[in-house]
């Protein structure tokens, strides 16, 4: 009876050890360098994804998008969301580059990303 009591106890420290390990195994991103920059109406956006090791993340990006706008009067701004392309990946070191053409006259206010579990962005003020 001692003999497997002692068993019963050594597996569960065992599972109180190994199970937080598991819990946080799936390497999803938790850590994010952003960046944007423009080159005539192109705009890029630069994304690496990290996970709470700092080791490349599990999960890549859903989307991207980039709110613009351009203003109406009065202090008062007509905005709206464009989609961005994803045009590199590389999921071994967590880097993904997505980009857009900014529409002509507006001004990029906001870059934004989707992961499965997070949603991130930035605020820029990348202008015509």
């Amino acid at each position: 009876m001692k003999k497997k009591l002692g068993l019963l106890l050594v597996m569960m420290l065992l599972s109180l050890t190994v199970l937080p390990v598991a819990a946080f195994a799936g390497g999803l991103a938790v850590d994010f360098r952003l960046s944007a920059s423009q080159s005539g109406s192109t705009v890029t956006f630069n994304v690496e994804a990290l996970d709470e090791f700092g080791q490349p993340a599990s999960n890549a990006p859903l989307y991207a998008k980039m709110r613009v706008g351009i203003p109406i009067g009065n202090g008062d701004w007509q905005t709206h969301f464009v989609d961005m392309t994803l045009v590199s990946s590389n999921p071994s070191t967590g880097q993904y580059v997505f980009q857009a053409t900014r529409p002509y006259g507006y001004t990029v206010g906001t870059v934004e990303v989707a992961f499965s579990s997070m949603y991130v962005g930035m605020n820029v003020w990348l202008t015509p």
